[in-house]
């Protein structure tokens, strides 16, 4: 390995090439039992060791910066399901009894801070973004832009009032909110072209929809309102159309 200095840091060159074994440019290790904790890990701005801490400020009007910038250029041709590339990959392995606390794979959040300042509508603010891109003629045969998966083999006796849920959107406006001209849990958005469902279901289901916990956004009735606004289009096991009827009215 080499290193070379420059005015603005240092940059560490490594190549390898015909290698069988694992290869590490950098490795930083740190065991610790440390008790330290600058406040509740789950909310932003909190934290407790680190094996690698890096803290940024960026002051600047214009231009973009990076607290830690990950890139790989990968022309290989792989044949083996279990090889691949990575661009970051963080692995929390827990063999503890937790009664209470978190653990997480990773959490990103972006937090706008500021008593005046404001970002408008042409700004964004998001917490992760993630996408699949195929930038040229060449096709990639499955695409997926964010996948979120649980996979569940304990035989253990299941713990009462147990939750796992494959996917969770928490909204949250406090009390006083200024909220926003839009205030959706999920939108899902066509920016191009023809897409052929905006939700797909795949496997057996109990149920399509669960309403046990719904409070103001499900009712039960027994006179059908009379007037129909619209359908939804959803397509059958079979493949062909069905449609879901839209009331403009209420029944009772």
């Amino acid at each position: 390995m080499s290193l070379t200095h420059f005015p603005h840091g240092v940059s560490a060159n490594v190549v390898r090439s015909s290698q069988t074994g694992e290869n590490i440019s950098s490795e930083i290790s740190l065991t610790t039992d440390s008790t330290y904790e600058s406040g509740n890990i789950a909310y932003s701005g909190q934290r407790g060791s680190s094996a690698l801490k890096l803290t940024g400020v960026f002051t600047g009007a214009n231009g973009g910066f990076h607290n830690l910038y990950s890139l790989v250029t990968t022309s290989g041709s792989q044949t083996s399901a279990s090889d691949g590339v990575i661009g970051i990959k963080a692995v929390v392995n827990n063999s503890g009894a937790y009664t209470a606390g978190v653990v997480y794979g990773a959490q990103f959040i972006a937090k706008h801070s500021h008593a005046t300042n404001t970002m408008g509508a042409s700004a964004s603010l998001i917490g992760v973004d993630g996408w699949a891109y195929i930038a040229d003629a060449g096709q990639a045969a499955t695409v997926i832009g964010g996948n979120f998966a649980i996979h569940n083999e304990s035989t253990g006796t299941a713990i009462g009032g147990s939750v796992h849920r494959v996917l969770q959107l928490v909204c949250d406006n406090a009390a006083g909110a200024n909220k926003a001209t839009e205030s959706t849990g999920m939108c899902i958005w066509n920016m191009a072209g023809t897409w052929d469902a905006a939700i797909r279901i795949t496997g057996a289901f109990t149920s399509l929809i669960d309403f046990t916990d719904a409070t103001d956004c499900y009712d039960v009735i027994t006179n059908t309102p009379a007037t129909v606004a619209g359908q939804i289009v959803i397509e059958r096991t079979n493949g062909t159309p069905g449609y879901i009827v839209v009331y403009s009215t209420t029944g009772s």
